[in-house]
């Protein structure tokens, strides 16, 4: 997935249909490289290179796109940010962790033949 900057609006992610739409004169390729966007822009659209993850614990925590890339010299990268998980999103966590009772039933049964 291409991730994409709007500058002068700070419209992050911005979608490639925006791009289409604000820049129609463009016949815009599949996956728009830096030099495409910068020609057809004037610089106002830049790529923001996608980074992994942080490490986080998902039994408590997710990670999210801070929605705020970071600018290192002429590159933008991506930026994450881990949050806790709600109560709600802890027990849903949990629960999909409890093996299947009826496949383990099932299994078991087998297990005497």
């Amino acid at each position: 997935m291409t991730l994409l900057l709007h500058l002068p609006t700070n419209t992050y992610p911005y979608p490639a249909s925006q791009l289409r739409q604000d820049y129609p004169a463009t016949i815009w390729p599949a996956v728009p490289s830096a030099e495409d966007l910068n020609h057809a822009t004037g610089g106002e659209v830049v790529l923001v290179e996608p980074t992994d993850p942080p490490a986080h614990d998902p039994a408590t925590q997710r990670v999210e796109d801070s929605g705020e890339p970071h600018q290192d010299g002429d590159t933008w990268r991506q930026v994450w940010r881990v949050v806790e998980l709600t109560a709600e999103e802890r027990e849903a966590y949990s629960m999909a962790q409890l093996p299947d009772r009826k496949s383990t039933r099932l299994n078991s049964s087998h297990a005497n033949i």
